[in-house]
């Protein structure tokens, strides 16, 4: 299954459709357009189809209509079904569809859409009985009864330039990793390094970039130790290919992906390489995967309780910072106590485990109870969602982290203290490079 298909991408109705039509498809026949609307037909029940079942086709008569698709070799699949090109086309124009009216998944509406918007295909050809003059009233219907209202600019979306739809900032880069190795029958003669500096030259998630560039690296950085780590075992590019495959499901894997088989589990070259790099190879393995979930919006499902308890530790802040004013206040020392004050509402709204220690015990000599009461709150409270985010994190990715490394990839997303991963690296990079010259 390749990343236009993934099925986080579409509503469940769609999935379940699809799952039908795959699991009762004849041996070498590939799903095509037809088959997938009549799976439609069957699973959606809240689409007024008998309302295009009047107006063009039965059921059976689509079931029973002499039709193919114009583009009948299959050239993608859902689950194990091979699907035809023109089925995998309309199921990207879908997608696009959705992307481009804003929906978070792939509706009926949009499938449907997407199978007959070519004249040519068997959905099509079947409900207008090979008509092509009947085509554009098609559209309409189904926009009518199965989108629920008409779709503004639909033909000017339509007539955008087709092209292969992939998850935000993830073309397909598998053909430019694999060719900048050689092609398939020399990645066997290619370490994990080889495969990692490739993939971090073909990376296109522009977050993720950004990221690396404020983890300092980069393919140059990585062919530069490669000398370092040369003597040291670890598996070629060609299993590496393979585990991501096998991971990841799908037959070509991107470079987001190809960077997570390279880095984890990490070999002992790999480990080497990344220490003198001045950071763990988990780090390089755990952005690529989370910018690959965020892509494919797996995860979002589990975020409700993080969300909860992230809202909980606004209010507590507020609540703090209300603390630390009204002790200002009341008290009317005005200096130093607005200086002190600045800085543990300062404190109050970090989030980090050492600052709200130092908070509570700030406050515990210095302000009144209600603020001591409101900082050992917020401490809690930040430890429950930190653990929280860690389980989220798990969740989308695969990848365990500390909270310590979690904590790195949060000053990571965030420019203002993004620098402070960056001068860390750069220092242990610095050092421990002079060592391993010596």
């Amino acid at each position: 299954m390749t990343a236009i298909l993934d099925r986080s991408r579409f509503s469940t109705v769609v999935v379940y459709a699809l799952d039908s039509a795959a699991n009762s498809l004849t041996p070498a026949h590939a799903l095509d357009t037809r088959d997938v609307l009549l799976a439609l037909m069957r699973t959606d029940m809240s689409s007024e189809w008998d309302r295009i079942w009047l107006h063009f086709a039965s059921e059976e008569a689509v079931r029973s209509a002499p039709v193919i698709d114009p583009q009948p070799e299959p050239t993608e699949r859902w689950g194990p079904a091979p699907l035809s090109a023109t089925c995998a086309s309309a199921l990207a124009t879908a997608v696009r569809l959705a992307e481009a009216y804003g929906m978070e998944f792939v509706s009926v509406g949009m499938v449907t859409v997407g199978l007959v918007s070519d004249p040519a295909s068997a959905a099509a050809s079947a409900l207008t009985g090979g008509d092509t003059g009947r085509h554009a009233a098609l559209l309409e219907a189904v926009q009518d009864a199965i989108v629920g209202g008409g779709l503004d600019g639909l033909d000017e979306v339509l007539r955008e330039p087709s092209r292969k739809s992939t998850p935000q900032g993830g073309a397909d880069t598998f053909d430019e990793v694999v060719d900048a190795l050689g092609g398939d029958t020399r990645l066997c003669n290619h370490d994990a390094l080889a495969l990692l500096s490739g993939a971090l030259r073909t990376v296109d998630d522009e977050e993720l970039k950004q990221r690396y560039d404020r983890m300092l690296l980069n393919a140059d950085v990585v062919d530069a130790v490669r000398p370092m780590a040369a003597g040291l075992g670890g598996p070629s590019a060609a299993d590496l290919v393979e585990r991501a495959k096998d991971r990841f499901d799908t037959p070509r894997p991107d470079a987001r992906q190809l960077i997570v088989a390279a880095t984890h589990p990490p070999s002992q070259q790999m480990s080497r390489a990344t220490w003198l790099l001045g950071f763990p190879p988990k780090a390089i393995a755990f952005e690529a995967a989370d910018a690959d979930a965020r892509a494919s919006r797996i995860g979002e499902e589990v975020t409700d309780k993080t969300t909860n308890l992230t809202v909980l530790m606004a209010l507590l802040s507020l609540a703090t910072t209300v603390f630390i004013v009204r002790y200002v206040v009341v008290t009317q020392n005005w200096w130093p106590d607005i200086l002190i004050g600045a800085v543990l509402v300062y404190l109050a709204w970090t989030g980090h485990p050492i600052g709200n220690l130092l908070l509570v015990g700030a406050l515990w000599f210095w302000a009144d109870t209600a603020a001591v009461v409101a900082a050992l709150a917020v401490t809690v409270v930040d430890q429950m969602l930190v653990r929280s985010e860690l389980q989220n994190a798990l969740y989308r990715t695969g990848i365990a982290l500390t909270t310590t490394q979690w904590r790195r990839h949060v000053r990571l997303r965030r420019r203002s203290q993004a620098w402070i991963v960056t001068a860390t690296i750069l220092w242990r990079r610095q050092r421990r490079q002079a060592v391993a010259f010596r």
